[in-house]
């Protein structure tokens, strides 16, 4: 028996090495850029513009355009503590934040029925909105005040606490993707609890936890059935809650301050520590870890790419904190084009767009001659604008990873010049004839 233990230890031990070989060697971590001190605490990516909204404990601290790697307004809106920021699933325009005075939204404070005083130790730590219908937002509280429900955007809110204990703080708080009645709170002292009827009605799911601190949840974005959740060790559920497993192969750390699942691929899942982060590329069944230090508070994907993964650290509020951006790629980009040919056509004062089709990119490089009054978008290989000079431009695309880099063939724009147009007066001395061989023509139909 103990032979066949080390066997087994032994192939553990070559999977995880393997594992850890193969996530390293595709993963990189770059800074992005300092935050002004305030403590970081949750951060958000506008799906529109592009921008990174920072919670920091003084309120929502910067925007940072990840486009054009510019930084934006270092004090954008001052609420308290900003604990948790979600964008309107259908409408970016529209941002809650959760904060320790209530629920504020874009710049007004939407309190109605869950506005707490300032200093209170209470706050709003978590938000959820129904993709199926964003008028629909959760808010889960502290100290005792449970979850809140709103079914006008934010304008008036109802405690939904049935089966919930009545000193319960709900720490996260998370809604089903393939079912908008489904939810999942996760608690600071009572373990996870699930409801199937939109919150009217919660019950706990906490078979095979370690803890009933829960610190940080999340639901696999293909499958409702699947959560991972820490509770004094990292577990993970396929069939809803009803049971749970430890999923620690490769961890060295317990504790994560936030879990993050990969849109396009559920099997690279990500959590943010004290210590840095860890990866899994197999749905937590072993762990590397791939960032080495740094209290991570918050995890985030790209919208437009879900290999670039952006990370806030905590350094404290006197020293602030620290943006980071993660790129993972295990196979070299490859693009492709629709082009018939090396050379397409466009005019000047006429919207012209292109867009390759690539896999696993990180960034796009032009080289060439751009045609003016055009502009290229180095995060998806975009090529558009209004030309405004004709000519013939010759242009390459070159998509890149961490792992190599793939180039379209060069190919020509021939911007032709505007049409010209003829005014409709210019010709005004033919209408008198027009005129007469319409009447000839329709008194010799008369006789």
């Amino acid at each position: 028996m103990p032979k066949r233990m080390k066997i087994i230890s032994g192939v553990i031990l070559f999977i995880l090495v393997t594992h850890t070989s193969t996530v390293l060697a595709n993963f990189t971590w770059q800074y992005y850029g300092s935050i002004y001190p305030g403590g970081a605490t949750t951060m958000a990516v506008d799906p529109t513009r592009l921008e990174i909204l920072v919670g920091a404990s003084n309120g929502l601290r910067i925007r940072y355009n990840t486009n054009y790697n510019s930084w934006g307004d270092q004090s954008y809106l001052q609420t308290g503590s900003v604990y948790s920021i979600k964008f309107d699933p259908n409408n970016a325009n529209i941002v809650y934040l959760g904060t320790e005075l209530g629920v504020f939204k874009n710049d007004n404070a939407v309190n109605n029925g869950i506005y707490f005083e300032s200093g209170s130790g209470k706050g709003v730590l978590s938000l959820a909105i129904d993709s199926a219908n964003s008028q629909i937002v959760y808010a889960g509280t502290s100290v005792g005040g449970g979850v809140f429900k709103s079914m006008d955007g934010g304008e008036s809110w109802t405690a939904i606490n049935s089966g919930l204990p009545s000193t319960i703080t709900v720490r996260s708080l998370d809604i089903a993707p393939t079912n908008p009645k489904t939810l999942y709170a996760g608690t600071a002292s009572d373990g996870v609890f699930k409801s199937i009827d939109g919150g009217n009605s919660w019950s706990a799911i906490n078979s095979g936890l370690a803890s009933n601190y829960v610190s940080c949840l999340a639901i696999d974005p293909s499958n409702s059935q699947t959560i991972y959740v820490e509770a004094g060790n990292l577990f993970k559920t396929t069939d809803g809650g009803k049971s749970w497993k430890i999923i620690n192969n490769g961890l060295d750390h317990t504790g994560a301050y936030t879990i993050v699942i990969d849109p396009s691929n559920s099997e690279h899942v990500y959590i943010g520590t004290s210590v840095g982060v860890y990866m899994s590329i197999d749905g937590g069944s072993y762990w590397s870890k791939v960032v080495t230090s740094g209290q991570i508070r918050a995890l985030v994907f790209d919208p437009i790419n879900s290999k670039i993964i952006y990370g806030l650290s905590d350094q404290g509020i006197h020293f602030g904190g620290t943006l980071y951006k993660g790129l993972f790629f295990l196979d070299a980009p490859t693009i492709s084009s629709s082009l018939d040919a090396t050379v397409t056509t466009a005019t000047v004062s006429a919207a012209y767009s292109f867009t390759p089709s690539s896999t696993d990119a990180s960034s796009f490089v032009i080289t060439g001659s751009v045609p003016p009054g055009m502009t290229f978008d180095t995060r998806t290989g975009t090529l558009s604008g209004t030309p405004t000079t004709a000519g013939s431009y010759n242009i390459a695309i070159t998509v890149i990873n961490a792992s190599g880099s793939a180039s379209l063939p060069v190919f020509t724009i021939n911007v032709a010049p505007k049409p010209a147009s003829v005014p409709i007066m210019e010709g005004w001395w033919l209408l008198p004839g027009m005129l007469a061989g319409v009447g000839i023509f329709a008194r010799r139909r008369k006789e």
